[in-house]
């Protein structure tokens, strides 16, 4: 059982920098490099470390790589961010200081096994979900910001022409009375999906709208043919998760400067 649980996560940590480089791959002044050993550089220069990154997905990172590619984006002069699986190995940590990234963030790895159950779609829940076409990713864009309390232009990848048409991947919209108040983002790869971007506008939260969403998506991978579904959550929704059935399994660690 260890084993199998180890493989599956060995298959789930490449996703994190796979979708990163999607989304960013087809922006203006991109750059986005993965090296031989997995090393993933995503540069978009947009004012958000999520968007200017160096992903290992390896329990040990190629140091070289990483330090390699962290010297590209040091000296790009936007925020940045390393992004490892678990605890920093050694060298990570000592390059992240080196670079001035103090502040480490863990976002926890919760995965929902294939036997969980998830309810049939409500009928009686205010808000509705809809999956997105090119014409509402403007949309999609300012809702997701807004939802995160951020500003939009981080968020901008995910409005390129080319999202719609990226392999298993959807993007999707709640409402309430024809009024935007969430999002969600769901990523099929084979018997594996991940679930990205779920957001509440705050005037909304609390009504049930992260829930929906998130069950929603399962809903969908399943259909698509997914039995394993992941996410990485945030405090604020690893309690709407864990009610879903997500069990906390890993952790991600990004590095961040103050």
């Amino acid at each position: 059982m260890l084993d199998t649980q180890n493989d599956l996560l060995r298959r789930i940590a490449p996703r994190y920098g796979v979708v990163l480089e999607n989304l960013s791959a087809g922006m203006d002044g991109a750059h986005v490099h993965r090296a031989p050993n997995d090393t993933v550089l995503v540069y978009t220069g947009l004012p958000t470390p999520l968007f200017n990154t160096v992903v290992s997905s390896l329990p040990e990172p190629d140091a070289d790589e990483m330090a390699e590619a962290a010297a590209f984006l040091a000296g790009k002069g936007a925020p940045w961010s390393l992004v490892v699986h678990g605890v920093p190995d050694p060298d990570t940590a000592r390059l992240a200081i080196e670079h001035g990234l103090t502040v480490s963030v863990r976002e926890p790895l919760m995965i929902l096994p294939p036997d969980a159950q998830v309810p049939s779609r409500p009928v009686d829940h205010e808000a509705r979900i809809r999956t997105l076409s090119a014409p509402d990713l403007d949309l999609y864009v300012d809702t997701l910001a807004a939802g995160n309390e951020e500003p939009r232009l981080g968020y901008t990848p995910f409005a390129g022409p080319f999202v719609p048409r990226i392999p298993g991947t959807t993007l999707h919209l709640a409402e309430i009375d024809g009024v935007a108040v969430g999002t969600g983002y769901l990523d099929v790869s084979g018997d594996i999906a991940g679930i990205w971007a779920i957001t509440t506008l705050p005037a909304y939260r609390r009504r049930g709208v992260g829930r929906l969403m998130t069950e929603e998506l399962v809903r969908l991978a399943r259909e698509a043919g997914a039995s394993t579904v992941f996410l990485y959550a945030s405090d604020m929704g690893k309690p709407i998760y864990a009610s879903v059935g997500f069990r906390s399994e890993e952790f991600l660690t990004v590095l961040v400067a103050p």
